[in-house]
């Protein structure tokens, strides 16, 4: 499982522009295999940035990414799009899903680029739905679903490459309460079975059940415990 390690990081919007902005200026930030993190900051704070950058989905503007100890180059986007689709799951607020197609359909979008048989996808989907109690689902399109139906399909589609960071951007704001606490449930779950969880959110009910707490405030990390 990776170890990541930002050294030195910032992340300029309009460089060089009248409307410039650093979103993010890190001196340091090791995530360790098997980690429950929350990552909090009001909004604006660059909370979903630095998600991006650490999920490989952004490139920094300046500084170094290590993974186990080797450094990314951005640079190389063939290399870097396979490291996102081999090692990150993502979840995101709204889901990200497409709605006009059916529940195994969206699942299998991440396996359509490997070399995977068809019978090998349908069949790695359904195990990840029904181990997430939504298999009944499977033949359904997006658009008939509840919302903590279309999270869990989310959470779903992240995990069927078997990755070993998910990474979770306020994963439970467009839940009600309830379907929150079951959405918070699957990820306490998934990372006591071994995976790394990164969860960014401003909500501090959702922060506290994870144990490492990060908080960031203008680019900058202001606590870490």
């Amino acid at each position: 499982m990776p170890t990541i390690q930002l050294e030195n990081i910032t992340k300029i919007f309009n460089r060089g522009q009248e409307n410039e902005v650093t979103a993010i200026a890190l001196d340091s930030l090791t995530i360790r295999d098997g980690e429950f993190i929350s990552v909090m900051g009001s909004s604006g704070a660059g909370k979903s940035t630095l998600m991006h950058i650490l999920g490989c989905l952004d490139s920094p503007t300046a500084g170094r990414y290590l993974l186990n100890g080797r450094q990314i180059k951005f640079s190389n986007g063939r290399l870097v799009a396979s490291l996102r689709n081999r090692l990150f799951g993502f979840i995101f607020q709204e889901y990200g899903l497409i709605t006009q197609q059916t529940v195994l359909e969206n699942v299998e979008i991440p396996l359509l680029f490997s070399k995977s048989t068809f019978k090998y996808r349908k069949r790695r989907c359904m195990d990840v739905l029904d181990a997430l109690s939504i298999g009944e689902q499977a033949k359904k399109k997006c658009s008939q679903l509840s919302g903590g139906q279309k999270q869990r399909v989310a959470i779903a589609r992240a995990l069927v490459n078997n990755p070993e960071l998910l990474l979770a951007d306020e994963p439970t704001g467009a839940l009600d309460s309830a379907t929150a606490r079951d959405i918070l449930e699957v990820f306490r779950e998934l990372n006591a079975q071994g995976k790394t969880v990164i969860i960014v959110t401003h909500d501090p009910t959702v922060a506290e059940i994870c144990t490492r707490h990060i908080t960031i405030s203008d680019g900058v990390i202001t606590e870490d415990s």
